[in-house]
């Protein structure tokens, strides 16, 4: 199937015409934060504008730096998805934080919280972790994903990262070279992700709004680990996709399937029907 490179509406399968998808479908990374003539040899064609990675304030006024990983997929072409890359300790409301063992595991520093411990400490062995910024236990699971990065053989991963600049302080400081020379290095290499679809209203000249569909990546910082598998779509990487989405029925903004599919608002896993009934399973 011939594919086309446009990131935002999907795969052009001729004049006019765009065909967008939902379900699973293998992915190489081609790069992060590209400049304009990277963008348009990746899309094939001319952008009329520059791209802007500038350090922006969330909601909260926190700094972060908007990280654009563009991959291609067998089906869906050029696609990216963003993370947002902070410079201080992403601390839970309440209290807990994410950190990164010697041998690559991203783990909670405190217990979790229970009736009969409802104030825990950190854990001894983590006190002197520090906390993961915002967005980079997102990032570490890319790059282990995608390196397949075994935590058993006891190597530093994160060590690793800093070396290669990969992570997170790196790309915060405006340094894209670790994971665009990572992208080169990857070159053949697969990765899973889902797409979804999303409404979206959109003004016309004359007023009117008009209701689209877009079709994305479905991952983010928040689901990044349940959403992304190395190597290819098989029977395996599908049963451990529905095991969390069975887990987590938020697991996915967007409308959904797990086979990789043209997209049918009446065949998505979590499709509801207008005016629903309480002996209706949306998903079952």
């Amino acid at each position: 199937m011939s594919q086309t490179n446009n990131p935002y509406a999907g795969t052009r399968q001729g004049a006019g015409q765009y065909q967008i998808y939902t379900g699973l479908d293998n992915f190489q990374f081609l790069g992060v934060n590209p400049d304009k003539t990277t963008l348009e040899k990746w899309q094939g064609r001319e952008i009329s504008f520059d791209p802007s990675y500038d350090v922006v304030q969330d909601q909260n006024g926190n700094n972060q730096r908007p990280l654009h990983i563009w991959l291609k997929g067998d089906v869906v072409g050029v696609q990216r998805f963003i993370l947002n890359i902070g410079n201080t300790p992403a601390i839970a409301s309440g209290g807990n934080y994410q950190i990164i063992t010697s041998t690559g595991n991203i783990t909670w520093a405190k217990s979790k919280k229970t009736e009969d411990n409802p104030n825990p400490e950190v854990k001894p062995q983590f006190a002197d972790h520090k906390p993961l910024v915002a967005g980079e236990a997102a990032l570490i699971t890319f790059v282990q994903k995608l390196v397949s990065f075994d935590t058993r053989l006891g190597e530093d991963f994160y060590t690793q990262m800093q070396q290669l600049k990969q992570d997170a302080q790196s790309v915060y400081n405006g340094d894209y070279s670790g994971l665009n020379k990572l992208a080169v290095d990857m070159d053949g290499t697969y990765v899973v992700f889902p797409m979804v679809v999303k409404d979206k209203d959109v003004a016309g000249s004359d007023g009117t709004v008009t209701t689209k569909q877009q079709m994305s990546i479905g991952a983010s910082q928040y689901n990044l680990d349940k959403v992304m598998f190395n190597g290819k779509v098989s029977d395996y990487v599908k049963g451990r996709f529905k095991e969390n989405l069975d887990k987590d029925a938020n697991l996915l903004k967007g409308m959904y399937t797990v086979d990789l599919v043209p997209f049918n608002r009446d065949t998505v896993l979590n499709n509801v029907p207008n005016n629903p009934t309480t002996t209706v399973e949306w998903n079952s």
